[in-house]
């Protein structure tokens, strides 16, 4: 009977890197590190549950981008707006509340009253407001 030959304290398997092919499976960065493999992703991405993939993070799901009333993210920036009757302010992310007689009269005929979030109409001396509520006669 033949012997095969063998050694001793050498590993006869080459190590391999499993991050050298198709990057480990990894949609961004592959790490292999003490035999184990792990994927990351690139800044502005979080890692998904498959633990391989990647999904570009929306700012506008945390904290609701820093925007104190709506978050647009477009073109991998955030953009912040207002509601109506509210203004951008200079800090591109907080909003102020303007008056809605201050445009279009509130679409009052001719006196708008803006209180407690509500606009009332009103007319002027010798007119009668209306059953619609704005108008005067």
């Amino acid at each position: 009977m033949k012997r095969r030959p063998s050694c001793t304290g050498v590993d006869q398997h080459p190590k391999v890197n499993p991050c050298e092919t198709n990057n480990g499976g990894c949609q961004h960065r592959c790490l292999y590190e003490d035999k184990v493999l792990s994927c990351a992703c690139e800044p502005g991405h979080t890692l998904q549950t498959d633990g391989r993939s990647c999904k570009e993070t929306n700012p506008c799901e945390t904290k609701n981008g820093g925007c104190q009333q709506k978050c647009v993210f477009k073109d991998k920036k955030v953009f912040c707006e207002c509601e109506p009757n509210y203004i951008l302010q200079a800090d591109k992310r907080s909003c102020k509340e303007i008056s809605p007689c201050k445009s279009g009269n509130g679409g009052c005929q001719q006196k708008c009253h803006y209180k407690n979030k509500r606009v009332t109409c009103g007319c002027k001396a010798g007119f009668e407001l209306q059953p619609d509520g704005r108008s005067c006669r």
